[in-house]
This record gives C-alpha cells, structure tokens and sequence, in this order.
C-alpha cells in the first residue's frame, strides 16, 4: 500500500503535464527531434512573423519537387535573432533548407529549421547546433566569438 500511493501519484502527474504541454504548446515547440531531420529544396512563398521581437519567423515553402506536396511551414526562430544574424528572405528566394520535420494535427508540416542555404548567394544561415539546440539561447559572449552566422561555401 505505501508503494501504491506514490506510484498512482507520479502517473496522475507525469499525465496531466503531457496534457498541459500539449494544450498550451503548438507540436513545433515541443523540440527539435534528430530522428525527423530531413533535407528540402524549395522557393519562398510568403514570409511572416507577428509585431513582437520575440514572436517567431515563419515561411512557407513551396517544395521544388511537387511530389513532395502542400507548402512547408518553416519554423526559423524568434524575429530579433533572424535579424541580428542580418537574414533577408524574400518571395521567390530558392532555399535547402535541413531542420525536423514534423506534421500538425491539422496536417500541416512544419519543419523546425537547423540550416538554411540560399542557393543564389551561397549563404548557409545555423540556426541550431548538431544537436538541435536553439543558438539563440547561448550566452552573448558566446556568440559574438563565432566569426560568421552566414557561412559562405565554395
């Protein structure tokens, strides 16, 4: 009896934060997954984001191969990193873009972006670490040592 009670407890518990997370967060806040990482080409259609500095930057993507579908929802990051690192997206711009993918319960795909390159400039734009770690949330002093958010390939 006096192992029943904590065990019934941690299971009430460990259930209604599952259901409280999964109320009060949309699937694409719930992490990064290294198990879903996929790789995409594709074309900008619309780029979003809200009136605050901390809301996120979306864009759709139009897949370069139509068999791939509807438009993706790539998921960048808060809007003052996008801008600090210095990124401009436009319609029509042409990205690879690698990142975990994910789908919605609407159906949408979403894909939390680690890497985008712009295939006109050559650009890649790190988002995330190896592991899928926000670079958002490293110290400053971190940062600012890294020479280049926009890493130019040959």
């Amino acid at each position: 009896m006096g192992l029943l009670l904590p065990v019934a407890l941690l299971a009430f518990v460990s259930t209604g934060r599952a259901q409280m997370w999964g109320r009060r967060h949309p699937p694409h806040m719930m992490g990064y997954d290294l198990n879903t990482v996929v790789q995409v080409r594709g074309t900008v259609a619309a780029v979003e984001s809200g009136s605050s500095p901390d809301q996120p930057v979306w864009v759709r993507l139009q897949p370069a191969d139509p068999s791939e579908g509807s438009p993706f929802l790539l998921w960048l990051g808060p809007q003052w990193f996008v801008r600090d690192l210095g990124a401009t997206l436009a319609p029509g711009d042409r990205l690879v873009v690698k990142g975990s993918k994910l789908v919605e319960r609407d159906g949408r795909v979403v894909i939390i972006v680690q890497t985008l390159e712009d295939e006109r400039s050559g650009h890649t734009l790190r988002l995330r670490g190896a592991t899928g770690h926000p670079l958002w949330r490293e110290s400053p002093p971190t940062r600012r040592r890294w020479p280049f958010w926009w890493e130019r390939h040959p």
